[in-house]
């Protein structure tokens, strides 16, 4: 029975430490531009169901005894309830794990220096444009920005509102 829930490995703070670290890391790779992968979840909300997955899994097929598993589990959804609440009450560690909002377009110019670094194309914006407003004229578009859930948002010229 110690064997199958894995009692003898509960000490074991290696695999703690290794889920702890593995999340630190996955957040800063996934927070490397790609903010638009995972639509309207934030990147850590993405990590961790990854990460989740893959213990589980893995104490499914009892690769990874039962019991640290859900240790690993408890720790990591622990943390991840912390980081939102730390999101929360700091702008600053919020802009870390949930990015910023980038211009892509301002008064009614292309930024191609945030182009490059988003690697968004003018064609994946005229195909958000489309799809959001149905308009296909970037002429009419003042501002686009990219927000922190991955959308791209626009705000039309003034004249060019609709009513």
């Amino acid at each position: 029975m110690s064997n199958f829930l894995g009692i003898d490995k509960v000490l074991d703070y290696g695999l703690y430490l290794r889920g702890i670290v593995i999340t630190l890391y996955a957040i800063v790779i996934f927070r490397m531009n790609l903010s638009r992968l995972y639509g309207n979840h934030s990147a850590l909300d993405f990590i961790i169901y990854i990460i989740l997955g893959a213990i589980l899994g893995e104490a499914i097929v009892n690769n990874i005894p039962l019991l640290p598993s859900i240790i690993v589990c408890t720790l990591i959804i622990t943390m991840y309830r912390l980081l939102a609440f730390l999101t929360y009450k700091s702008h600053r560690i919020g802009k870390y794990i949930k990015g910023e909002k980038i211009i892509l377009i301002k008064n009614g110019k292309f930024i191609k220096r945030n182009l490059e670094c988003t690697r968004i194309t003018r064609n994946d914006i005229m195909q958000s444009l489309r799809l959001q407003s149905g308009l296909s004229n970037l002429r009419l578009v003042n501002t686009a920005i990219l927000e922190r859930g991955g959308q791209i948002s626009f705000q039309m010229k003034p004249q060019l509102k609709k009513p």
